[in-house]
């Protein structure tokens, strides 16, 4: 094993020694308490789940602990969500699933003749543009619902089944039910994007040669990621995980945008800021908040003089995050720079452990 690479492992192995939990219950139809089996049960954006045996019931063995969106779906039935905090185990939840309703979509008569070039922006937004971008197929596109309004510039889709998507990339092969993506179009080729589902990761088999390929890349895609500089974060260790916080001072800027085309005017305070500036302790175990009056700017050093930056601006007073290093409230901050082109294609598992990888 390379040297670097072992004293890397080495610093942020106590992080993430965390016990692993068990959730188990049963899962009935709501009017006729029967058992129903092969439901998928999951926690959103992780590799644990499980499917319901023939009693309806199921256990989740390898829950990491944290806050999540336990994920219960089954073809015909209306998709189950419960928030659930992992701190030990959880026994015997009872859920009870409401069938649908069937009615029959209304009868579209041609082609859509916009398809093709939505879809193409939709991929864009939705996979992202970094390397692993190209890598990164979606079996079943026409499970989307995708629309362009010339007016406001603004793209809109959901998906009403799971998409499938397989990450050759990282070596995930990944079912995500899109609630949302928007999209807005700036006059000056800048997007605001916002997009929200449930996936579920799986590893994808593989030989040895591409094993070893994708705990590279995950690896890769995990150090300097917004993921990793919230749990360096948790464990006071943002410097010696090579972040660095500064205040940006961000003011609106009065030209915008008749005589120029930048719409803040920035001032970057050069003096790093201490891990107690911006980091918040609750009542609740495992989760933590930031909080800071202007806007944190973030660096992360790669070595060879490459540095990554990213900015978070806040909505509300707090982000909450939980100890995966996981905004549980994400409409509570913005994202630019570095971190805001991590997007499906270089997304990892909230319970990703580097040192297990």
């Amino acid at each position: 094993m390379n040297i670097k690479r072992l004293v890397f492992l080495l610093l942020i192995l106590p992080m993430f020694a965390d016990a692993q939990f068990h959730i188990t219950g049963r899962v009935t139809d709501i009017l006729t308490h029967k058992p129903i089996d092969n439901v998928n049960v999951f926690l959103s954006n992780a590799l644990a789940g499980a499917k319901t045996n023939s009693d309806g019931n199921f256990d989740i063995s390898n829950a990491r602990s944290g806050h999540y969106d336990l994920v219960i779906s089954i073809v015909g039935y209306v998709t189950y969500h419960q928030e659930v905090a992992v701190n030990a185990d959880i026994n015997n939840l009872k859920i009870e699933l409401e069938q649908k309703n069937t009615t029959l979509n209304e009868v579209k008569i041609g082609p859509d003749v916009d398809w093709d070039r939505n879809y193409r922006m939709f991929k864009i937004q939705f996979l992202g543009n970094s390397e692993n971008a190209g890598s990164v197929n979606i079996l079943n596109p026409e499970v989307l619902s995708i629309h362009y309004d010339q007016q406001k510039r603004e793209l809109t889709a959901s998906s009403y089944d799971f998409l499938i998507i397989e990450n050759k990339a990282l070596g995930y092969r990944i079912r995500y039910l899109l609630n949302t993506l928007t999209a807005t179009y700036t006059n000056f080729g800048g997007v605001s994007l916002y997009y929200e589902g449930s996936p579920s990761f799986e590893d994808m088999p593989g030989n040895p040669a591409q094993l070893k390929k994708w705990r590279q890349k995950r690896l890769a895609a995990y150090t300097g990621s917004q993921m990793h500089f919230l749990r360096s974060v948790i464990y006071d260790r943002v410097t010696q995980e090579r972040f660095t916080v500064r205040r940006l001072i961000r003011k609106p800027n009065p030209d915008y945008p008749e005589k120029s085309s930048t719409k803040y005017n920035d001032k970057l305070v050069s003096t790093p800021l201490t891990w107690k500036d911006y980091i918040r302790f609750t009542d609740q175990k495992g989760q933590y908040a930031l909080a800071f009056t202007d806007c944190l700017y973030v660096t992360y050093r790669r070595g060879f003089g490459n540095t990554d930056a990213s900015t978070i601006t806040f909505l509300e007073p707090y982000a909450f995050f939980d100890n995966n290093g996981v905004i549980i409230n994400p409409r509570s901050n913005v994202v630019e720079g570095s971190w805001s082109s991590d997007r499906m294609a270089n997304m990892l598992p909230v319970d990703y452990d580097p040192a297990v990888n």
